[in-house]
């Protein structure tokens, strides 16, 4: 449901940058069927893998220190994304805390990867199920108002959907 809502925040001829993510997954099986000319950029393998089947998407990977457990790629060799500037960006998080105006993970170098390439794209998206919505990670590696919105699979309440609204924040639902 995440990735059929970014989709459709995506335009012909965009770079987009997929960073490591279950929902960014889905989306990349999306993106491998459609008719569009795109640029991509990922540091995860199985987004690699996905989208080396279509010939219109040029395909960037972003290579660095593998993480097996997370199926990608950071530290300072993926760090250099930040020389790139996406039209769009899908990042995950660990955890959205909407009223501390925090997004965060667990691991140092994949915030620092994740705040690289949000600082240097034009537009960039936090893709996260709602059940993050309700919980946290050890390394706020962004503001939620640093966004241009949240993408998510079901209403958030109606305190959350205050809270973003009032940083400025766009609530994307499918």
């Amino acid at each position: 449901r995440i990735a059929q809502a970014a989709v459709s925040l995506i335009q012909d001829k965009d770079m987009v940058f997929l960073d490591i993510s279950t929902s960014n997954l889905a989306l990349a099986e999306l993106l491998m069927k459609s008719d569009r000319d795109l640029t991509v950029v990922t540091n995860m393998v199985d987004v690699l893998g996905v989208l080396a089947r279509n010939p219109r998407i040029d395909l960037i990977f972003a290579g660095g220190q593998i993480n097996r457990g997370r199926d990608g790629f950071w530290g300072g060799m993926t760090q250099e994304v930040k020389r790139l500037k996406p039209d769009i960006a899908f990042v995950g998080a660990v955890g959205v805390d909407v009223k501390a105006n925090s997004v965060s993970t667990y691991d140092i170098d994949d915030g620092l990867n994740k705040a690289a390439i949000i600082a240097h794209s034009k537009r960039a998206y936090v893709v996260a199920e709602a059940r993050k919505l309700s919980t946290d990670g050890n390394y706020d590696f962004t503001s939620l108002d640093a966004l241009a919105g949240l993408i998510t699979d079901t209403e958030p309440s109606p305190d959350i959907r205050a809270a973003a609204a009032e940083l400025g924040v766009d609530i994307v639902l499918p």
